[in-house]
């Protein structure tokens, strides 16, 4: 039931943004998970490429949209992702935040991304071996899937202009599971090259008002 309330919020919140501003659509691969700390169940990581189990294949597939509130440097996003956890377990998240760009020089861009997601994950009770009093994640829940708001999350991505609708992307990110760091690479589609939300005075202009322009 809490899921179902927050993804009819979530609906209403992207179509809200995507008439209102530019829209872009994020779609990024992770493939790696770091669990830096403790981690007292790392024997049940089946895909741990470390001795301890800081470092784990966890594969996952991240769907976005992103709405520029102010020219194409200021925007509110939203993810849904899926993965297989450290227990290669199936999970996924739901994240809501705002992204700034911080640099950009010639076809790169460096940006800044924090908001709060909500993790899912299903419930690893049934793992033989699996000590819930010592699980670090601490996720909550007694039926198939457990649940565990990360209040902040968030992190770097830089972006490598393509073309005039594309880019293509590679983050650094944390909270998308709890106290997980993970990669990712990525690509980016713009809706419109076109501001919708431009500077007083600078209407029409292209995307970037610098050297390589979306035109």
């Amino acid at each position: 039931m809490l899921l179902r309330k927050i993804y009819i919020i979530i609906f209403f919140f992207c179509i809200f943004f995507s008439a209102n501003s530019q829209t872009v659509f994020n779609f990024r691969l992770g493939y790696l998970g770091f669990h830096p700390g403790r981690n007292s169940n790392s024997s049940l990581y089946e895909n741990s490429i470390s001795e301890n189990g800081d470092v784990v294949i966890e594969p996952s597939l991240w769907f976005g949209l992103e709405s520029f509130i102010r020219e194409d440097h200021t925007s509110i996003q939203f993810y849904q992702g899926f993965l297989a956890d450290a227990a290669a377990r199936s999970a996924g998240f739901s994240h809501v935040g705002i992204k700034r760009r911080l640099i950009m020089r010639n076809r790169l861009s460096m940006f800044a991304e924090i908001g709060t997601t909500l993790s899912y994950r299903e419930n690893w009770a049934p793992l033989a071996g699996y000590n819930a009093n010592a699980d670090d994640f601490k996720y909550e829940g007694i039926g198939k899937w457990q649940t565990k708001w990360i209040w902040v999350s968030g992190g770097l991505s830089w972006y490598f202009y393509l073309t005039k609708k594309h880019d293509m992307s590679f983050a650094v990110w944390y909270g998308h599971y709890e106290k997980t760091i993970t990669l990712t690479l990525g690509y980016r589609y713009w809706f419109s090259v076109i501001f919708k939300h431009p500077k007083p005075c600078k209407c029409p202009f292209d995307k970037y008002d610098k050297k390589y322009k979306r035109s």
